[in-house]
């Protein structure tokens, strides 16, 4: 299931510290063509919101991601050094894919765990984004 290995791929990509509120996950970025192509990729599958957030002459600020070669050089010549994307873990999990922030949260919500899903922050794996059980056995998080 790729959607799994490209919200890996996104996080990875994360230029700050993850933050997680309310069901949803913010990912800073960094403002470079490859990061932006692959979240708006990221965003056509419907995994991440279709706007992505920067800060511009010190006011937060939202777009529809569109083309790389279509955004103003204002966003693109490298004043703008990260953009702010988000994951709506609630609404991924409604449309099927088996997504939860750390494995407290997977045994409250889902206390039997699905065949395969991903965990951004596991714990017992250094923190790490986590596929289980392609990387990590679900029975060990069950302990």
């Amino acid at each position: 299931m790729a959607r799994f290995e490209s919200i890996k791929q996104l996080l990875a990509l994360s230029s700050e510290n993850i933050v997680y509120a309310d069901d949803i996950v913010h990912v800073h970025l960094p403002m470079v063509q490859t990061a932006y192509d692959f979240a708006s990729i990221c965003a056509e599958q419907n995994l991440i919101s279709q706007t992505f957030s920067f800060v511009f002459k010190g006011q937060s600020r939202d777009r529809v991601f569109s083309l790389w070669d279509e955004l103003p050089s204002s966003i693109t010549n490298g004043n703008i050094t990260t953009f702010e994307v988000s994951l709506n873990l609630k609404s991924l999990r409604m449309s099927g894919i088996h997504i939860y922030y750390d494995e407290n949260e997977l045994i409250e919500i889902c206390p039997l765990s699905p065949e395969r899903f991903l965990i951004i922050k596991l714990g017992i794996n250094n923190g790490d984004c986590t596929i289980c059980p392609d990387e990590y056995s679900k029975n060990e998080i069950a302990r």
